[in-house]
């Protein structure tokens, strides 16, 4: 290649790189348009599978609190979504239950996701007394001193 044909070959490098980002920011630019005018309800967010509370297994607590992780390690923040995904994985158990607690006037589809944790803690998380917790603890403390 000589100093003559050095300024064409830039030259039309140039020109082939213009044309190839116009032609791509056309295609982004069709592309937004039919992103933005994707409905709401056609977008789809696909989450890795959760397994089901077992309350043999472990506290409604804590399952909430590796749920609650589990979706926002997914980015998954949408409260009408994550309702849903928790009425699906609490089982069907817990879930006639609470339909049985809130009764016919209200469905347990219209909580919003807070009312519902609300509801199946008040369910499932037992209250403690503090007269039962204090002779819980004698008795530990009883143990550890005739034990030890």
């Amino acid at each position: 290649m000589d100093a003559k044909q050095f300024p064409l070959l830039l030259k039309t490098m140039n020109e082939q790189q213009k044309t190839l980002l116009e032609v791509f920011s056309k295609k982004l630019k069709m592309q937004r348009q039919d992103d933005s005018s994707t409905s709401k309800s056609d977008y789809h967010v696909n989450i890795t599978p959760f397994e089901e509370f077992e309350s043999r297994k472990e506290k409604f607590t804590f399952y909430l609190e590796r749920l609650e992780n589990n979706c926002l390690m997914q980015s998954f923040v949408n409260a009408e979504k994550k309702a849903q995904l928790l009425c699906k994985l609490i089982g069907s158990a817990h879930y006639i239950n609470l339909a049985v607690l809130l009764g016919p006037e209200k469905s347990v589809k219209v909580l919003n996701y807070d009312e519902l944790v609300k509801k199946f803690c008040t369910m499932l998380v037992p209250f403690k007394s503090a007269v039962i917790s204090q002779q819980n603890s004698r008795r530990i403390i009883h143990r550890l001193v005739t034990a030890g």
